[in-house]
């Protein structure tokens, strides 16, 4: 086997595993169930917020603290964006 198909191997298999990470991730997120494939990497004082980090890609679990009587806590929703998105992208841009 010559070292261009080899390293055509070995390519394309480390990026079919992060494609079925990521895909699996984002069905887990669309459903509103954390990620597997991700760590728990910060938490926010905005009512519980969590940042979840995978391979190139973040997952927000995003909460907010409702204010009106009574004070309650409510969740956004889990949402799956590129690694580089800040969680004020996610609360401006994507949540309705």
């Amino acid at each position: 086997m010559s070292n261009k198909k080899k390293w055509y191997i070995v390519v394309s298999s480390i990026l079919l595993i992060w494609l079925i990470m990521l895909t699996t991730d984002m069905i887990l997120s669309e459903r509103g169930i954390r990620p597997v494939f991700c760590i728990e990497t910060a938490r926010y004082d905005d009512g519980g917020s969590i940042r979840y980090t995978g391979f190139f890609y973040q997952v927000y679990d995003i909460k907010t603290i409702n204010e009106s009587p009574p004070p309650d806590i409510k969740h956004e929703g889990l949402y799956l964006v590129p690694w580089f998105f800040s969680i004020d992208f996610v609360r401006d841009n994507l949540i309705e």
